[in-house]
């Protein structure tokens, strides 16, 4: 398998993720967005209220309470990313259909495989964590859980004991660490947001991985802007000029905009690059089955 490999697994759990418990919730004060397409040389920002009718995500979460599902769709995505990165390592699975979870377990907690592009502080948590959440997860499998009160995780272990409850809000940092960490492996880096924002999530779990990570920043909504692009003369790739897209930005005083990329020919396929960290253009490949972008000066 690749890190590529590894995005494709994950996809449709990524997908609900995002939709079900973005990573920057929206504000009652609305989510604000734009769509620039160069073709027309139209920008068009729009607010969209947030909380119409109650309807946030976070608050469709709460009134249907499928975070443990949420929690289960996380928890495949960790499994699979640490797979991966213990696969890259040169690891060998135990058994002849692959990494048994107490394998992946063990390694976690010796804190094999860490990849290029995470922190080692950063992965350790990650690994504990997964370690420390292995034998809820398998209560959920075999629907050995229920819900408290307070919206907290309660499984059992395989003698009937319960385990440590999973709060709601641990459960809800679990999520968003997981779609960060898919962020990471397609990027192959991390930028200061994403570190901070890793680390503020990880803070948030301290209760399971015991470490003490320094550097959590704890994000605000941002706006998001969604360019349009067209296949270029040559045919196969797309051209973003980052500077006029900066330029007609209508959020131009904004620290952070989240950038999507949408392509004309390709209905429902996107990028999500951050627009603060990508060069002066931005090639798109469009050969083969998937995307490749890469930065040009």
């Amino acid at each position: 398998m690749t890190w590529s490999d590894f995005e494709q697994a994950v996809a449709l759990e990524r997908d609900t993720l995002l939709r079900a418990m973005p990573i920057i919730p929206p504000t009652s004060s609305g989510v604000r967005r734009a769509v620039l397409d160069p073709a027309d040389g139209s920008v068009r920002a729009f607010v969209t209220a947030g909380d119409v009718m109650g309807a946030t995500p976070d608050g469709c979460v709460a009134l249907l309470r499928i975070r443990p599902l949420l929690f289960g769709a996380a928890w495949k995505i960790a499994d699979l990313f640490l797979e991966e990165a213990v696969t890259l390592a040169g690891e060998t699975p135990d058994q002849r259909r692959g990494f048994s979870i107490e394998r992946k377990r063990a390694l976690a907690r010796a804190q094999v495989g860490t990849p290029a592009f995470l922190p080692a502080d950063i992965w350790k948590a990650t690994a504990l964590t997964y370690d420390g959440t292995a034998l809820l997860r398998n209560s959920l499998v075999h629907q050995l859980v229920y819900v408290d009160s307070s919206d907290s995780l309660v499984g059992h272990d395989s003698n009937g004991g319960k385990l440590r409850p999973l709060t709601a809000d641990e459960q809800e940092a679990f999520v968003h660490l997981a779609l960060r960490l898919v962020e990471a492996a397609h990027q192959q880096q991390i930028d200061p947001r994403t570190d901070g924002d890793l680390r503020a999530q990880l803070a948030r779990l301290k209760g399971i991985h015991k470490e003490s990570l320094a550097g959590a920043v704890k994000l605000v909504p941002v706006p998001e802007l969604t360019v349009v692009l067209d296949l270029g003369p040559d045919g196969s790739s797309y051209l973003l000029d980052v500077p006029d897209v900066r330029s007609r930005s209508p959020f131009k005083g904004d620290q952070y905009c989240d950038l999507v990329l949408q392509f004309r020919d390709r209905p429902g396929l996107i990028l999500q690059p951050h627009l603060g960290v990508v060069a002066s253009a931005f090639v798109v490949g469009a050969a083969g089955s998937g995307l490749a972008a890469s930065a040009e000066a």
